[in-house]
């Protein structure tokens, strides 16, 4: 996975006519885009996403559209490696 990819899901998702008439979602999801062209990490970005989009299904009663389920599968998995990372760095610096 890389920056390019992660924005092309981004692209993807935004691009879908259910996440472009909810400007909730649609305004999300530009604010990460954003983060990536202005060179914020890609990891970073997957986890703030993650999170973004975790708590949005959960405020909106899990009433989302399919884009977002599939921008969601795409980018988990990196998040998870980079919480991993982190905690395991924070762990062992603990010792």
């Amino acid at each position: 996975m890389n920056e390019k990819k992660i924005l092309y899901f981004i692209s993807e998702a935004y691009s879908d006519k259910e996440i472009q008439n909810n400007t909730e979602l649609a305004e999300l999801l530009l604010k990460y885009a954003k983060m990536l062209e202005e060179g914020t990490g890609y990891k970073l970005v997957c986890v703030k996403l993650s999170n973004a989009i975790s708590r949005y299904l959960v405020t909106h009663k899990l009433q989302f559209p399919e884009a977002l389920t599939e921008l969601f599968n795409q980018i988990e998995p990196e998040a998870q490696k980079y919480r991993g990372a982190v905690s395991l760095d924070m762990w062992l610096n603990n010792f």
